[in-house]
């Protein structure tokens, strides 16, 4: 039987999650009530040439390409360790708000800062996790690779100046790209500020032996496991996490390739949120996706319009690359 988590708050009502931000903050191990970021907004374009039409971003968390996620079955997918996944499995990430911020009306929805504040500040650094969490993110998404001595780099592509991460040793990569950080370096700086998303890349060619074991050994470490949201485009990936660990929090990409059966193969690797591209997210696919007990977050929305939409819709979680956009945006929306 698993055990209860101290941060889950009550059952989602038609009204919608009533609370305030600051319960998610008071949860983390480590914060003292009432701890709250001050809210200073980045300034600067780190990925102005990455705008695609219409102003949103980074389409896809895993592109170019989907890491396997198209692999619907086979001897290394079992069954999910819980049977009916719930949407109150991850009812403690919830969205977290302080006195006058304006977001105690909408505290359904994560404001997830995609490889942090990316907009303001290089992206999957520390730098940009921080400013994430000035900015009044609710969630930190980032992305991690192996290195060859199984230290985990916070990087989206899997080279590096045309080398394979998982071929250098951390002193390499150090040596390479000082400002890389691991997910040691994340989580003892800001583990304990804010949680994580922790996306797990794979190479194509191959897979990282032992990540999974690497990822929830530093996780656990800083008894962190119960605000951590894992994710994958990879099916064997959040198989062998859900295998490792049955009470770890795990998250389906999905590529804008998929169409069908998302809901299956949500089910298959034990997943309780579904994170669905831009691209994909519309009510026919959002709806039935919740109405199972899945919670769905979209990525990556960085246009107002598109976030307004999605709030609208009554999504559970935005990727953004502005999470000080969002925040402002959910400060103005009326109540639901």
């Amino acid at each position: 039987m698993l055990r209860t988590r101290r941060w889950l708050p009550t059952p989602r009502a038609s009204g919608g999650w009533r609370g305030q931000r600051q319960q998610l903050l008071d949860a983390v191990p480590g914060r003292h009530p009432g701890d709250l970021p001050a809210t200073p907004v980045g300034g600067g374009d780190h990925r102005a040439g990455s705008r695609l039409p219409g102003g949103s971003r980074g389409r896809l968390l895993g592109e170019p390409g989907a890491d396997r996620e198209e692999l619907a079955g086979g001897p290394a997918l079992r069954p999910p360790a819980r049977r009916g996944p719930t949407r109150g499995a991850l009812r403690g990430l919830e969205a977290r708000g302080g006195a006058g911020a304006g977001l105690a009306r909408r505290v359904s929805l994560l404001n997830i800062a995609h490889r942090g504040a990316s907009r303001d500040a290089p992206e999957n650094t520390l730098e940009a996790f921080r400013l994430a969490v000035a900015q009044r993110a609710d969630m930190i998404e980032t992305d991690l690779h192996l290195t060859r001595d199984h230290a985990i780099a916070l990087h989206h592509d899997p080279v590096l100046d045309g080398v394979k991460i998982g071929s250098l040793t951390l002193e390499d990569l150090r040596e390479r790209a000082p400002t890389i950080p691991t997910l040691k370096d994340a989580l003892d700086q800001l583990g304990h500020q804010i949680p994580f998303n922790l996306e797990l890349k794979q190479p194509k060619d191959g897979q990282y032996e032992g990540l999974e074991a690497h990822v929830l050994e530093e996780v656990r470490t800083r008894g962190l496991i119960h605000g951590t949201l894992f994710s994958s485009f990879d099916h064997p990936t959040l198989a062998r996490l859900r295998e490792l660990d049955p009470e770890a929090h795990i998250g389906l990409l999905v590529s804008g390739r998929a169409r069908d059966d998302i809901e299956a193969r949500a089910q298959r690797v034990g997943a309780e949120a579904v994170h669905l591209p831009l691209s994909l997210a519309t009510p026919e696919r959002i709806h039935p996706l919740q109405k199972s007990g899945f919670r769905v977050h979209v990525f990556t929305v960085d246009n107002p319009e598109d976030q307004r939409r999605l709030i609208d819709w009554n999504v559970d979680g935005l990727f953004t690359n502005t999470p000080a956009q969002l925040h402002a945006l959910l400060g103005e929306m009326p109540a639901a």
